[in-house]
């Protein structure tokens, strides 16, 4: 039970849990449908999926730093007695502060669907308007 909800919280599907199980995918959902514990336990990892994708959505809405490994070639050198005598290229792994600049795209669907944002409120406005004529259209011609 543990494993399965690790992979649900992993954002794993159904069907490959399913097969990673060895059972068909109608077995888990047949499981899934009988055992209201089993059940919960799937919905609460879901859950935990979905507050990780609001929270790293939000992140990419608003801009963030994080450390990156990075990599970089590097020339050494020994020497002797002051002349070089072997030179070789290594890679050299350091760490580097990235700053990730905010996702307007990320931002305005954030506001949508959080915060009844719409894109444009006077042609917004205008639609319903014209839906509410269409539907008093309607039942004035007897259509319903």
């Amino acid at each position: 039970m543990d494993r399965i909800k690790e992979w649900v919280a992993a954002g794993l599907p159904m069907k490959d849990i399913a097969s990673k199980l060895g059972i068909a995918e109608r077995t888990l959902y047949k499981y899934k449908s009988e055992d209201p514990n089993f059940m919960q336990s799937v919905k609460n990892a879901r859950g935990e999926a979905v507050e990780r994708l609001e929270h790293t959505l939000f992140e990419s809405a608003t801009g963030f730093t994080r450390t990156v490994k990075k990599y970089e070639k590097v020339k050494r050198c020994e020497y002797e007695n002051g002349k070089k005598v072997y030179e070789w290229e290594e890679m050299v792994e350091y760490e580097e502060e990235v700053y990730f600049k905010p996702d307007t795209g990320a931002g305005i669907f954030l506001l949508k669907n959080w915060a009844d944002y719409k894109d444009n409120p006077a042609l917004y406005e205008l639609r319903k308007k014209e839906v509410a004529l269409q539907e008093k259209k309607h039942e004035d011609s007897g259509w319903s």
